[in-house]
């Protein structure tokens, strides 16, 4: 028995071992230490087209991962990447992304930072080419939930409105209005007030002009506040300010040509 065994283990060794280097399934010419073509569509010699490569999955020797492609960084997928369930862990140092995991029901998309002993935040690249720098940096959302960015534009085309009236009230509406400062922080389970501004109380404003805060759709209900919408009211209120000083004007120049009739007449 040992005579047939020794041979045997041999032969298994001679015809794995260069398996080791690389393994393919369904193909005989692997392009990294593991290859899979779920196709079978591979050619023979020389590297697969992107066509072929995209129902592949391919592990390099340098560790990186490609799923439908061939990997230039840790892991790349080539197509769409879907997420449902499951848990974050506890840890740090980590960037992790979820969907409904956090806050269940709500079908959020969810990011996490564990920034460990860092600042903290998500930022935002673009750039032709090369490795990324601060200098590519778009925008910014940082742990205190402040968004920074060169600008903001919200869409004012008149192709994606109806219903368009002038406002009518203006410096009356304005004047309801109190400005405060304040200490705020960013969510309701924070027990740090860690952000000073200068603003409106969306609850006050509400009983005011209804149309610019807004309701989360989640279980605190958070209200915000569209700032930019109160520009078209404070115009008005200019405007309305500006036919008052008209009306002013006028009424002290007519004064004024009466005063200097009279001066003449004396």
């Amino acid at each position: 028995m040992k005579q047939f065994f020794t041979p045997l283990f041999l032969l298994v060794i001679g015809v794995c071992s260069p398996l080791v280097a690389q393994m393919g399934v369904q193909t005989s010419n692997p392009q990294g230490v593991f290859h899979i073509d779920a196709a079978k569509d591979n050619p023979i010699t020389g590297a697969p087209a992107p066509a072929q490569l995209a129902n592949d999955v391919l592990v390099t020797t340098t560790g990186t991962v490609g799923i439908g492609t061939n990997p230039r960084t840790k892991l790349e997928v080539f197509g769409s990447i879907g997420m449902v369930g499951g848990t974050f862990p506890n840890t740090t140092n980590l960037a992790a992304i979820g969907w409904n995991i956090i806050e269940s029901g709500v079908g959020f998309n969810e990011y996490v930072n564990y920034r460990g002993t860092g600042n903290g935040g998500h930022r935002f690249y673009s750039l032709t080419s090369g490795t990324p720098t601060l200098s590519n940096s778009l925008s910014y959302l940082n742990i205190n939930g402040q968004w920074s960015a060169a600008e903001f534009n919200p869409t004012s085309d008149i192709r994606l409105k109806r219903n368009i009236k002038p406002v009518e009230r203006g410096l009356d509406v304005i004047l309801k209005l109190r400005p405060v400062s304040y200490e705020k922080k960013i969510n309701l389970e924070s027990t740090e007030y860690n952000t000073k501004e200068i603003g409106f109380i969306a609850q006050e404003i509400r009983k005011v002009l209804p149309d610019v805060v807004k309701e989360a759709n989640d279980a605190d209900k958070l209200l915000s506040v569209n700032y930019d919408s109160l520009v078209p009211v404070l115009a008005k209120a200019i405007q309305e300010l500006n036919a008052k000083v008209d009306e002013l004007t006028a009424k002290v120049q007519k004064l004024e040509s009466e005063n200097t009739k009279l001066k003449k007449q004396h």
